[in-house]
Parts: C-alpha cells; sequence; structure tokens
C-alpha cells in the first residue's frame, strides 16, 4: 500500500470506525436486510474544499454514506461526483451491546474519486436532504439510485427530477432516467 492509500485508510477509519449503523441494518439502496456477518460493502464520502466554502453544513471528515447488500455491491464508483471526495470501502460489522457498528479494523478500499472527478454536483432540493438527514444525495451515485427506486409517480421522484432537470452537468445514465 503505498503512503497516499494508507493516508486514505487512516482518515476513513479515523471517521467512520464505531459509527453505528441504522437499527434495522437494510441495505440503503434496496432495503434488504444486510449480513453483518460477512463484511459489508459501504460508499463513503467527504465534501472538498469547494463544496465547504458554498454548503454551510458539510461535513468535515469521511461519512459512512449508504451500506450495500450482497445484490447491491458493485465493482466501481460512478457516476461520481465533483466536489466530494467518494470511497467504496468493505468493513466489518461488529456488535457492542446490541448496537451494530462499523469496525474498520480490516478495511478494504475497492474504488476512490477523488474531488476534482466525475460531473459536476446535482441541484439539490436542501428540504429533503434534511427531512432525510442524507447528504447522499449530494452524489449522482445516489440520485441515481433513488431515482430507479422510486416509481416515477412519487412525490421523491418527482422532486428528484427537477433537481436533474435544473442541474447543469447531468450524467447520461441519469438523464435517461428521466426521459
Amino acid at each position: 500500500m503505498d503512503g497516499t492509500q494508507q493516508e486514505l485508510t487512516e482518515a476513513i477509519t479515523q471517521a467512520i470506525h464505531g459509527e453505528e449503523l441504522a437499527s434495522t441494518t437494510a441495505c440503503d439502496i434496496c432495503a434488504q436486510p444486510l449480513d453483518i456477518n460477512t463484511p459489508v460493502q459501504y460508499d463513503v464520502m467527504r465534501f472538498s474544499s469547494e463544496a465547504k466554502r458554498r454548503l454551510p453544513f458539510s461535513s468535515h471528515s469521511w461519512i459512512a454514506d449508504a451500506a450495500r447488500c450482497d445484490d447491491c455491491t458493485i465493482q466501481a464508483l460512478g457516476p461520481t461526483t465533483q466536489w466530494l471526495d467518494e470511497a467504496l470501502i468493505k468493513v466489518n460489522v461488529t456488535e457492542s451491546g446490541g448496537i451494530p457498528l462499523i469496525d474498520c479494523t480490516d478495511i478494504r478500499i475497492i474504488d476512490v474519486s477523488p474531488s476534482n472527478d466525475g460531473y459536476g454536483p446535482p441541484m439539490v432540493d436542501l428540504g429533503m436532504v434534511y427531512r432525510r438527514s442524507d447528504f447522499g444525495l449530494f452524489r449522482w451515485m445516489r440520485v441515481r439510485e433513488a431515482l430507479r427506486r422510486n416509481p416515477p409517480s412519487s412525490f421523491e421522484w418527482c422532486v428528484l427530477r427537477e433537481c436533474v432537470n435544473q442541474s447543469d452537468d447531468v450524467p447520461p445514465s441519469v438523464s435517461r432516467l428521466i426521459s
């Protein structure tokens, strides 16, 4: 592991090791139960300096954004979003007092996207971010997955469609979902 990879591993570990999972321990993509007896794939993210200047509520460290069940695992990030450092990792989940926690003892980094890579950020409905407490909606991958998951007649799908329509730099895999 080179110095940069080691620094990234340490930064992610310091930020998310011991973080609680949702009490349901469900996949954030399809809502199926996670098998916490095996390593779990996670999307993690960190806002860049540019995002921090424009978004006063953005986090300054890595955030565990989305847990993925075995059916929703991916091999690479995409589409990625500028202003966000994104990483795809695999970690163990342990329990303490019945509470599932992220265990980065044996963290494995699968893919990384720096904040200067990808498409310009989506024009996100801040009310939806606050209501859902979901900073992942600033990522094109999560917008695409939410559009796929929700029926076009749903309120969330309609709000996301408007966000996509107001965005300047839309990934083709997202624009196809709303055409």
